[in-house]
């Protein structure tokens, strides 16, 4: 049978049989709203839930000269730049109170700190340059409260020694707590603080066993450290439940609704015994009945997920609870080949009975 034939037959005796063609699309279009308004929400939250879990505050190694005793020279900070999977890491030496140079020793105190590492990779410069050595960019949010319409004149310290302010940036992600402090360039000698950012939360263990290695033995006491490894494992770890949980729930979903596809197309058969038998006689073959019977199936089947998945985002959307379109289409797709397949073992079991016997049947 022709391909275009098949499709023919298929909408005419789609059309003819209208309880199971109703039938059909209601079952799909139910299965397929069900999917969406459950396994839909729950992939929207896994999705939002891993992005928290596994964010730069999961990728984050922190470490803290607490007595500035020198335990972390400029080379572990350029080791740590060397290490594959770090996303960036900055060294944080002594900070400095300042004041807004123009305005005097007597306005508002604000606290500079002086970097070491490649800064471009931790923040985003919104205006000027990068600062070198006496120089200083301000955070994006600071520049009200110095009074400053845009990044330019000096900072003091209260000791006389000034920074000339070369630019503005705002933080990247990890890094949110730059925004109190001014930003200088130059120095050199031992950070007091080191902050590395992974650039997968899987990579944070690996980026702490290097930070380790290269410090060596060190007193507890005076140098502390702060890794996500455990949270970053949790992270993994309850992301890969409710992701289990999620496929479970739609594999159920699919298998009842495959089930009740394979019942109503197994009565249709039943109920139209003779004319499929008398296609059987007139000579069309096993597998041209069996296709015939896909192809009326795949009209309601098409049309109820079309439905269902329309109705159903409509509804999470308007009710605040999106669904990712890509994941609505991908339901939709999987919800239609269940079908099909369920329909196929009632077909064959059609094409395989005797039509001499199911024609002599009153």
């Amino acid at each position: 049978m022709k391909f275009s034939v098949l499709l023919r037959e298929g909408a005419k005796n789609a059309r003819g049989a209208l309880v199971t063609t109703i039938l059909v699309a209601l079952v799909l279009g139910v299965m397929c709203a069900a999917s969406l308004v459950t396994v839909g929400r729950q992939a929207a939250t896994e999705a939002e839930l891993h992005r928290q879990l596994t964010g730069p505050q999961a990728r984050q190694l922190t470490l803290v000269d607490q007595n500035n005793a020198g335990l972390l020279p400029e080379a572990f900070l350029e080791t740590l730049h060397g290490t594959s999977g770090v996303a960036g890491a900055v060294g944080y030496r002594s900070t400095v109170d300042v004041v807004n140079g123009p305005l005097g020793p007597a306005s508002q105190l604000f606290a500079l700190v002086e970097t070491g590492g490649d800064i471009s990779k931790i923040i985003t410069l919104t205006a000027g340059r990068y600062p070198g050595p006496g120089e200083a960019i301000v955070p994006e949010a600071m520049l009200p409260q110095l009074r400053l319409a845009f990044p330019s004149g000096y900072v003091e310290s209260r000791g006389g020694r000034q920074w000339a302010v070369v630019g503005s940036f705002t933080p990247g992600g990890g890094f949110e707590d730059l925004d109190n402090y001014l930003l200088a360039g130059g120095g050199s000698g031992a950070y007091v603080r080191v902050t590395a950012l992974a650039n997968d939360v899987e990579n944070i263990g690996a980026v702490t066993d290097v930070a380790l290695a290269a410090i060596g033995d060190f007193d507890p006491t005076k140098l502390i450290i702060r890794s996500s490894v455990s949270q970053a494992k949790q992270g993994v770890a309850v992301t890969g439940q409710v992701a289990g949980m999620g496929r479970a729930l739609l594999i159920l979903i699919l298998g009842v609704g495959a089930l009740f596809i394979a019942a109503v197309v197994l009565a249709d058969v039943l109920i139209r015994r003779r004319d499929l038998g008398r296609r059987r006689t007139l000579g069309i073959t096993r597998g041209g009945l069996v296709a015939l019977v896909i192809a009326r199936i795949a009209y309601p089947a098409v049309g109820g997920t079309a439905l269902g998945i329309a109705a159903a985002w409509a509804y999470c959307r308007l009710s605040g609870n999106p669904v990712a379109l890509d994941f609505s289409v991908a339901v939709g797709v999987l919800a239609v080949l269940v079908a099909l397949l369920a329909c196929i073992p009632p077909a064959i079991f059609a094409a395989y009975r005797d039509p001499v016997e199911v024609m002599r049947t009153p």
